[in-house]
């Protein structure tokens, strides 16, 4: 392939997955990692830390125009990250330690296929929770159940241990941002689709930033592919953005789902 077409490619990835990411939240380490290793021919490791650096610089530009629109719950986003922040540093130096201690190519690779198989189970499982919630929603003809207090113990516990597990799957792998957090936010905290969206952006945000850093420090993130992939998914969030301003809630909800069964179907056979 020669060096424009390869350019183009690119592009035309992160734009892609930029429309998916400013939709409906999903569309990161999900679709990056499989179009790295499969379009571009990446290594994992290097597929996973440039993931990350990718879903870093798209995430800046979604998070300033989410914050904008309001559709950012950052009281929560905060007690999430005071759990996933330790989490992801923790998963991120058991990745570094791992690779350094794997003599040879085949136990790295047998480590990252783990990995996939548990995150693709981990998807699965959000996806019937989202439709068993949504049912539920259906059979409601009015809403009778009120929020957790904001501040009761047992929701910030559960926050902070929620935070640590997918900060430390985002740690290890660069995937399951919005793919967990989306049907979790929904799920467990009540927020509404679109303040979903936001603020898994936002959480992505700051969790993408540690794991590229220690990525980096490993070696494994070519920064001039996600930087043009980041330039090319302008456009795309853009786009993804104002659809998701004017669709219906439900609508976006079937495409959390539709984009987590390709994400699963990814991650099965990348």
């Amino acid at each position: 392939m020669s060096d424009p077409l390869q350019l183009l490619l690119e592009c035309a990835i992160g734009a892609g997955v930029g429309v998916c990411i400013g939709l409906t939240g999903i569309g990161g380490g999900v679709l990056v990692v499989p179009a790295l290793t499969l379009l571009l021919g990446l290594p994992v490791t290097a597929a996973v830390g440039t993931a990350s650096a990718y879903i870093f610089l798209t995430n800046i530009f979604a998070s300033i125009q989410h914050s904008r629109m309001g559709n950012i719950d950052f009281r929560l986003a905060h007690r999430f990250l005071a759990g996933a922040i330790p989490g992801n540093i923790a998963a991120c130096l058991l990745v570094a330690r791992a690779k350094s201690n794997a003599v040879d190519a085949l136990a790295a690779a047998q480590f990252q296929s783990h990995v996939r198989m548990f995150i693709a189970g981990v998807m699965v499982f959000s996806i019937v929770l989202m439709l068993a919630n949504m049912l539920r929603e259906m059979r409601t003809t009015q809403q009778t159940e009120e929020p957790a207090p904001p501040h009761s113990p047992m929701r910030t516990a559960f926050g902070l241990l929620l935070g640590a597990v997918v900060g430390a799957i985002l740690g290890a792998t660069s995937v399951g941002g919005g793919v967990v957090m989306v049907p979790l936010l929904i799920i467990c905290f009540g927020l509404p689709a679109r303040l979903t969206v936001g603020t898994s952006s936002y959480l992505a945000l700051v969790l993408m930033g540690t794991t590229s850093l220690m990525s980096a420090g490993r070696g494994d993130v070519q920064w001039s592919v996600a930087g043009l992939m980041a330039v090319g998914s302008l456009g795309g969030v853009l786009l993804g953005i104002a659809l998701g301003k004017i669709l219906p809630e439900n609508l976006l909800r079937f495409a959390m789902i539709a984009l987590m069964l390709v994400a699963v179907a990814g991650m099965l056979f990348s």
